[in-house]
């Protein structure tokens, strides 16, 4: 055993390294303020009318509950994909450490493996994941990020029961250049290109993301609490996250051809590579500085998608057009450990996790005498592949037909969309799963919508048939997952309210019924596993608003009530926390700076079945300040020849408390990130 993977303590030398680090900070945000006050100084005093109502029109939206997000709102922050996440409501991001480690979306209290997540349309589901590691997935590679919430079976099909996430990569038909470089605590550096160039009948785009650190940060332990009141308190009281280095690297390349009246055809290649330790669990009742971390395990991953796709291209008959897409996803697991804590023997498993999918979406617009229609169709065909270390390789082939008409009333004050989805899968059989949802305008400003859909999952090969790792393993007795869905909510703009402008405000509540729930439960201090849980319900309600307060401060807020619990026995599911609260305060100044803070609220969260041992509430802040040297520069008649030069300072978890997410696994106190970001 290595002596310095033992050594928990933090080094005066590193502790002086940090001091700098956060002297360099200050320094850097005194400069930024500076600036950016006396940019401020120099602006025109506008003269605004106050206006006590002024309805506004919201944005024309028929889809269920959901959100295209707006990443232009965090340029020059170097947000990661799984922070952007956390700030939409009904969403809750579950971390398994810090920058790197695995984070996982939940949506409406449903886990991430009850979440499907799309890249360019690929479901990153696989048949081995039990949920998609959002920190696999570089922001800076996205140009489109969209969240879904509740039952959208008859859209997305298997493990789309909580909701959906797509993801796009930058399209090459955009012209489009960009540059990131990013140094954060903990000895992690990221950086990031990419760049699109399109031409008269031929378009390029690439782009490269790369990440590294050591990882290793100072955590403090908890206290075990028992059913009986005897506690456990743990020796030493603090350790250090040990074994926790990584690096990854993701590229992509996408070459697009314009084909006329013939559509456009796009074919991508995506490739991600990660390496790492993997420390496991901090286990409570182990002494020693290691604190039963694993000191030798390490996982390396490699993920490929290639893609063919056909849009646009036109149908004869009433305003019809086609798309259809072939693609490939390959993912390679190592995972390694030469002196497991709880095995005789070493680890070595390798995983091979492969799906290949076909599709075909036709769609119809047409007018009628009393309604317009809008029809979707959809065909899929997929085969998933399975192979691990001394097991037997799998496989399963899934066929699915998807029928949706959306139907426009009144000139579209009234939206009716049923559906229709027939999944057949040979491993679990048929599955009908029908969806009825409705949008009312009664005004511009004014909008209603409901749904009621039903859902499923098939349990994941993962799942099934993981072998023991020392601190997770399978279960080959899992039954599909099941659900019935119903939400409604109501949502308006107004342009103005007294000295407000663009107030957006909705709230919605909603059920989801469960038969055959599948958690990974922490079934012991040494050991995580997926189990049935039997029946369960999740039900709550969402709030969220924005506004705008003259022309630099803009205001979002949401909050999640939540309440997921097994049925009859009415007690909490593990994972989820009961209520949550995010708010984020962004002042802009002359385009050339901004500054923004955020707040997240997250109630107590159950990690064993039944919520015996729970997580308790926290408070989250974080502050960002970001200075755009293209801009100023601009302000005093100096063109810098690129369209924005953002220099950032930022601090995660201001008050350095001790969290503690997902099954128990530590997170980093405060954490310092400098970056510099540049576009063209």
């Amino acid at each position: 055993m290595r002596e310095d993977a033992l050594e928990v303590t933090r080094s005066a030398t590193q502790r002086r390294r940090d001091d700098i680090i956060v002297a360099l900070g200050l320094a850097f945000v005194g400069i930024c303020v500076a600036t950016a006050v006396r940019a401020n100084d120099e602006e025109d005093i506008e003269v605004m009318r106050i206006v006590a109502f002024d309805p506004g029109t919201l944005p024309d939206d028929a889809t269920a509950f959901g959100e295209s997000i707006d990443l232009t709102r965090y340029q020059g922050e170097h947000k990661r994909l799984e922070d952007v996440l956390a700030q939409s409501v009904g969403v809750q991001i579950r971390r398994f450490g810090g920058a790197g480690e695995r984070a996982e979306v939940s949506i409406r209290g449903f886990s991430s493996s009850q979440v499907r997540v799309e890249l360019d349309g690929v479901a990153l589901n696989g048949g081995r994941s039990r949920g998609v590691d959002l920190a696999s997935v570089p922001l800076s590679q996205l140009e489109a990020v969209e969240v879904i919430r509740g039952g959208s079976a008859v859209g997305g099909g298997n493990a789309a029961m909580g909701g959906l996430v797509r993801l796009r990569t930058r399209r090459p038909d955009f012209p489009s250049g960009e540059v990131r470089v990013q140094a954060a605590s903990f000895g992690t550096i990221e950086t990031s290109l990419h760049a699109t160039r399109p031409g008269d009948r031929v378009d390029l785009g690439f782009g490269y993301s790369g990440f590294r650190t050591q990882g290793d940060y100072e955590f403090a332990r908890i206290e075990t609490q028992y059913a009986d009141g005897a506690s456990l308190t743990p020796d030493p009281a603090s350790a250090e996250r040990i074994n926790n280095d990584r690096q990854r690297h993701d590229a992509h390349l996408s070459v697009g051809f314009d084909l006329g009246e013939r559509g456009y055809l796009l074919a991508q290649q995506l490739v991600g590579y990660q390496d790492g330790g993997e420390p496991g669990l901090d286990r409570e009742g182990e002494s020693g500085p290691s604190a039963g971390q694993q000191l030798h395990a390490e996982q390396e991953r490699l993920r490929t998608i290639s893609q063919l796709r056909l849009e646009a291209v036109e149908i004869p008959g009433p305003m019809g057009t086609f798309e259809t897409a072939l693609a490939h996803r390959h993912e390679t697991s190592d995972f390694r450990d030469d002196a497991p804590s709880l095995e005789t023997r070493p680890i070595d498993d390798r995983f091979e996790d492969a799906a290949t999918h076909w599709s075909l979406r036709p769609r119809w617009e047409w007018m009628g005498p009393y309604a317009d229609h809008t029809l979707r169709v959809e065909l899929e065909f997929q085969r998933e592949a399975f192979d691990v270390t001394d097991a037997r390789a799998r496989d399963r082939y899934t066929t699915a037909v998807a029928l949706r008409d959306e139907v426009s009333i009144f000139a579209g004050a009234l939206v009716l969309s049923p559906g229709l989805r027939f999944d057949w899968n040979d491993d679990t059989g048929t599955h009908w799963l029908p969806g009825v949802g409705f949008v009312a305008t009664p005004r511009p400003w004014l909008r209603f919508r409901g749904n009621v859909t039903r859902s499923f999952r098939n349990p994941t090969f993962e799942a099934l048939y993981l072998p023991d790792r020392g601190f997770t393993s399978g279960n080959p007795d899992l039954d599909p997952e099941r659900s019935d869905h119903f939400d409604l909510g109501a949502e308006f703009l107004l342009s103005r309210v007294v000295i407000l402008r663009n107030v957006e405000v909705g709230a919605s509540v909603f059920r989801s019924e469960i038969e055959n729930s599948i958690v990974w439960l922490r079934v012991s201090p040494y050991k995580v596993r997926p189990e049935n849980t039997g029946d369960a319900r999740v039900e709550g309600f969402e709030l969220d608003a924005s506004f705008e307060l003259g022309r630099f401060l803009r205001v979002f807020a949401n909050h999640t009530e939540l309440r997921a619990e097994t049925r009859p026995q009415q007690t909490r599911l593990p994972g989820r926390a009961k209520r949550e609260t995010s708010v984020r305060v962004e002042w802009r100044g002359s385009e050339s700076w901004k500054l923004s803070g955020e707040y997240q609220r997250t109630g107590s969260i159950p990690v064993s079945n039944g919520g015996l041992y729970l997580l308790p509430a926290r408070d989250v802040w974080n502050g960002s300040l970001a200075l755009d040297l293209a801009m100023a520069l601009r302000n005093i008649g100096i063109e810098p020849g690129m369209q924005r030069l953002w220099l950032n300072a930022a601090v995660d978890n201001i008050g350095n408390i001790a969290i503690r997410d997902s099954l128990s696994f530590p997170q980093p106190g405060r954490t310092v990130r400098f970056g510099v970001e540049a576009t063209w």
